[in-house]
C-alpha cells in the first residue's frame, strides 16, 4: 500500500513540477478541437463524395448478386418447381454464391477502408500545415489536441483560426 502510495505521489509531484517549469518557461502552447475541426472542414463533404462515387459501382454489383442469391434460395425452397437431381446442384450453386458474396463483401469493406483511410490521411496532413501555420504566425511553441487536455484556458484555443484556414 505504501508503494502505490508512493508511487502516485510521486507522479503527481513530477506532474505538477512539468507544468510549473512549462509555465515558468514562457512556453506558448495552442490547443484545438480535432473533432470540431473535422466536423467543419469542407474537404471532409469532398472526400465523402469521392468515396461514393468510387465504390457506388462496386456496391450495385455487389447487391445484384446478393438479389440473384435469393432468387435462387426462393427456387431452392419451393419443392414442388424443383426435381431432387437438380435439387443437389443448385444448393452446391447457392453455397458457391454466399461464399463468392461474402469474399466480395469484405474485398469491397477492405478497399473502402484503404482508400477512406488514405484520404483521411491527406486531410490531416492538410490540417497539421495549417496548424503549422498559425503556431508560427501567433508564436506558439506547441500546439496540442483538447482530446489529451484536462483544462485549457480558452485564450489558448485554435480551432476557430484552424477552420476558417481550410475554407
Amino acid at each position: 500500500m505504501k508503494k502505490i502510495f508512493l508511487l502516485i505521489s510521486t507522479t503527481a509531484i513530477l506532474f505538477l513540477s512539468s507544468n510549473v517549469i512549462l509555465a515558468s518557461s514562457g512556453m506558448q502552447i495552442g490547443v484545438f478541437n480535432l473533432q470540431k475541426v473535422l466536423k467543419s472542414a469542407p474537404q471532409i463533404p469532398v472526400m465523402q463524395t469521392k468515396l461514393k462515387d468510387q465504390f457506388r459501382p462496386a456496391g450495385k454489383k455487389l447487391l445484384s448478386s446478393q438479389a440473384n442469391l435469393k432468387k435462387d434460395i426462393k427456387k431452392y425452397r419451393d419443392v414442388s418447381t424443383v426435381r431432387a437431381s437438380y435439387r443437389g446442384k443448385l444448393q452446391k450453386d447457392i453455397i458457391a454464391k454466399q461464399n463468392k458474396i461474402k469474399a466480395q463483401q469484405n474485398a469491397l469493406k477492405h478497399n473502402f477502408i484503404l482508400a477512406r483511410n488514405k484520404q483521411l490521411q491527406a486531410v490531416l496532413n492538410k490540417i497539421k500545415v495549417v496548424v503549422a501555420k498559425i503556431a508560427k504566425k501567433r508564436g506558439l511553441d506547441l500546439v496540442i489536441s483538447n482530446a489529451n487536455v484536462a483544462y485549457n484556458n480558452k485564450s489558448m484555443d485554435i480551432t476557430d483560426q484552424i477552420i476558417k484556414a481550410l475554407k
